[in-house]
């Protein structure tokens, strides 16, 4: 039952091409634009994360990006089967990819971050799914549309890295880099740093 996650028109348009010379759609592609936590308090639900590129709606003043959710459950035979697909978490979604996650300081659920210039969403995985938990501000603008980011391993920084096209406005292209603490309990950024560099390279 996972045929055609996350499809969309980029789908017709992004296409490489295999051994065979037979030209075949390459889906989304992106730098952490997906991740798989498992659901708190159970072995057998897993949920994929994943962004969406709404090219039907256009770019509104908030991102054209989406966060959406697939659930995976594992049966008794061994097998896996998505159950729900394609859900909707959110719709103002403004940087592209940077999805990776922190679990909780009760070493149950997890913190999920995503951005939408200087406006940070603070998703919480419970036993009941995810939800918002709240918003909260930076002190600067995200500029960069597309990176990665990454949590300590123990939990209480947070770091992330992207690129900014800015030929587009006639600018120079540049990295941009966000370093801050993060509170396991609360899910707060605190104390962030933020830098820039000429060039572009969204990988680490």
């Amino acid at each position: 039952n996972g045929d055609t996650i996350n499809f969309s028109q980029k789908w017709r348009w992004l296409q490489w091409q295999n051994e065979n010379d037979e030209w075949k759609p390459s889906g989304m592609r992106g730098v952490q634009g997906v991740g798989f936590i498992p659901q708190p308090k159970t072995d057998t639900i897993l949920a994929l994360y994943h962004n969406y590129e709404n090219f039907e709606q256009g770019e509104d003043p908030t991102g054209f990006l989406e966060l959406w959710m697939s659930k995976i459950v594992s049966r008794n035979n061994g097998q896996q089967e998505i159950v729900e697909k394609d859900i909707l978490i959110s719709n103002t979604i403004y940087k592209w990819g940077a999805l990776t996650a922190c679990k909780h300081a009760n070493g149950r659920e997890w913190w999920l971050l995503q951005f939408n210039r200087n406006t940070v969403y603070h998703y919480l995985i419970t036993p009941k799914g995810i939800q918002l938990n709240h918003t909260s501000q930076l002190p600067q603008d995200l500029r960069s549309t597309i990176g990665q980011c990454k949590f300590s391993p123990q939990g209480d920084r947070f770091a992330l890295y992207g690129s900014f096209d800015g030929s587009f406005l006639g600018e120079q292209s540049q990295t941009d880099i966000m370093i801050a603490d993060f509170d396991r309990c609360t899910g707060e950024l605190t104390n962030a740093i933020f830098g820039k560099q000429p060039g572009q390279n969204a990988v680490l």
